[in-house]
């Protein structure tokens, strides 16, 4: 893959995580449970993150460890395939993005 493509996927990643976090910071964790909006924004970028982190090269990846795409891809399939009940504001309190 090029640079220029990885390059693109870089600022997805920090976006998409930037809008989660702000989002969470907004909201108790009481309000987000009971608000399906916030729920499906903030869990919508994790997935945008994770998807675009899936997308960065293996090169790319070990020249840039502080990327933890690993934890990201694995947080995206979670919550693309429902593989356990997830809470994406404790997910985004425990620092697991």
């Amino acid at each position: 893959m090029s640079r220029h493509h990885e390059a693109r996927y870089v600022p997805h990643i920090r976006d998409a995580i930037a809008k989660a976090i702000h989002w969470a910071n907004r909201v108790t964790q009481t309000e987000f449970m009971d608000d399906e909006v916030i729920q499906s924004a903030i869990i919508r970028q994790l997935e945008i993150a994770g998807e675009a982190a899936g997308r960065l090269s293996e090169e790319f990846r070990q020249a840039h460890p502080e990327i933890e795409d690993r934890r990201l891809k694995a947080l995206r399939n979670i919550l693309i395939h429902g593989c356990a009940a997830v809470d994406g504001y404790g997910a985004l309190s425990r620092g697991a993005v």
